[in-house]
């Protein structure tokens, strides 16, 4: 609904505020949702502004007392859904709490580094997967510079059992040490098939034995493990994960973010063997003592 919304509304408007002044002047009921559509999206980017975009809305409807009733039915339905209790929130949302630390996992470094590169994969991603040597061989060759490099777990929805898999990586990254959860990352990552094609027609507790065996191999207590990923609040930290990183336009794994801007992935990198030679010449003129 809200990308109907954008595509009706979006050519017309730049700003929430615009939108105010660029409606339709004969509203239709479904212009109208679409105009309520949007201006949820607006509250979503901006925050704080429901009770303000609502108004907008009520007058705009009372622009013809026909689409005042039909859009008016509409719009008890919709709001229901699309305002949830404590919406717009103010600091954490109820039932979603701030993270404990800082988000991500450091593969290489200190938040104090001069620069720092970020990573967003997916454990169940074939890409992602086969930068992996490359990165590992970033960590290496710049163990001694004033390099952070942090990983931060992103399941895409279309990669089935991908979350499961993020739960894991929280829970282990988390709770038992991040060296501990890139050695399991790399299980996952020789295993892939089997939490993919092959998982196929298996049960959801089944999916959860299999990874529960992958973190065993790796010497993660299976005991701590099952219930420690079956935690509501691990559960809820890699919801936050991944929302976090939809607001700083991640779509696609792996994404890269240098110094906070987003950097394609030098070519010849993603070949599954480590290729460095393009991310030096990146982060080498950054760096006040490149290594040598």
């Amino acid at each position: 609904g809200v990308g109907v919304a954008g595509t009706y509304v979006r050519p017309f408007v730049h700003t929430c505020k615009e939108a105010r002044t660029h409606m339709p002047t004969t509203p239709t009921p479904y212009t109208t949702i679409c105009v309520f559509l949007w201006l949820i999206r607006c509250t979503d980017t901006r925050g704080g502004e429901s009770s303000h975009h609502l108004f907008t809305l009520v007058a705009y409807c009372r622009m013809n007392w026909f689409t005042s009733i039909s859009s008016g039915l509409v719009l008890c339905v919709v709001s229901a859904s699309a305002f949830p209790p404590g919406y717009p929130c103010v600091g954490p949302c109820p039932g979603y709490p701030l993270p404990s630390r800082r988000l991500g996992y450091p593969l290489l470094g200190t938040p104090a580094a001069d620069v720092r590169l970020e990573i967003f994969g997916d454990n169940l991603c074939a890409y992602t997967k086969a930068s992996w040597p490359t990165i590992k061989a970033l960590a290496d060759h710049y163990h001694s510079a004033s390099l952070e490099i942090r990983v931060h777990w992103f399941p895409l929805p279309y990669h089935h059992n991908a979350y499961f898999v993020a739960v894991a990586d929280h829970w282990i990254g988390s709770n038992v040490s991040p060296a501990k959860l890139f050695e399991f990352a790399e299980v996952i990552f020789a295993q892939q098939d089997s939490l993919l094609q092959e998982a196929q027609n298996l049960t959801e507790a089944e999916v959860h034995a299999r990874i529960a065996g992958y973190a065993e191999s790796v010497g993660v207590d299976a005991t701590l493990f099952t219930a420690g990923v079956a935690n509501r609040t691990t559960d809820l930290v890699t919801r936050v994960a991944w929302k976090l990183a939809t607001t700083r336009g991640v779509f696609e794994t792996p994404s890269f973010y240098l110094n906070g801007f987003r950097v394609a992935e030098p070519a010849k990198a993603n070949t599954g063997t480590a290729n460095i030679t393009g991310w030096t010449a990146l982060i080498d003129p950054l760096l006040a003592t490149p290594p040598t």
